[in-house]
């Protein structure tokens, strides 16, 4: 499967997720994110001193203070989402706004700007404006945020799937010609002989 249907439909999944759930979705995405810090810190803390102490060795200091720090900011974000929400609004919007780049990027680069996907620079152009917007704008409730970045990540997953779709119609009839131009090469050097 294509990368970009493959983030389409991952940005769309969490869009819808912040659509349906409001407050309680970033919430959630917040206590993913100290499960994702602690988890693996946990794992990583255990797994080096359980070694260490095999060896006979006093675990790295570097790695424990990392463990350690990460599991506790974990815990944080678990204990406490509310704390990080303004925080994780803001990763949430340069998120997008990477992801619009991205999309400009891959119209400019290929040949869609040639056969009229210009017209696909608009979403992505209007996605990258309400990142910026929801970046610096902070008197808003969480709920109505959190909904707002939501249609905007539906937006920009239906941008994804489409600019994906067109680039592979593209890259097929690319494609497409260059067998056609070898053919016809082909039959004037038969033809010669």
């Amino acid at each position: 499967m294509n990368g970009g249907l493959v983030r389409g439909l991952m940005t769309m999944a969490i869009g819808v997720l912040l659509i349906v759930m409001g407050d309680g979705a970033m919430e959630l995405l917040v206590r993913l994110v100290g499960v994702a810090f602690f988890l693996p810190a946990l794992v990583s803390f255990i797994s080096v001193y359980s070694k260490r102490k095999e060896a006979g060795k006093l675990p790295s200091v570097a790695i424990a203070v990392i463990d350690v720090g990460c599991m506790a900011f974990g815990l944080w974000l678990l204990v406490n989402p509310f704390s990080f929400q303004s925080v994780f609004v803001k990763l949430l919007a340069v998120i997008l706004l990477v992801i619009a780049f991205f999309q400009v990027y891959e119209v400019l680069s290929t040949s869609l700007r040639r056969s009229g996907g210009w017209k696909m620079l608009v979403a992505p152009l209007l996605i990258a404006a309400i990142a910026v917007y929801l970046f610096f704008w902070t008197s808003a409730a969480i709920s109505l945020v959190a909904v707002i970045i939501g249609v905007v990540a539906v937006v920009s997953a239906l941008s994804d799937i489409v600019l994906a779709i067109m680039l592979r119609k593209a890259t097929n009839k690319e494609l497409v010609v260059v067998d056609d131009a070898t053919v016809e090469e082909d039959s004037e050097v038969g033809q010669g002989e």
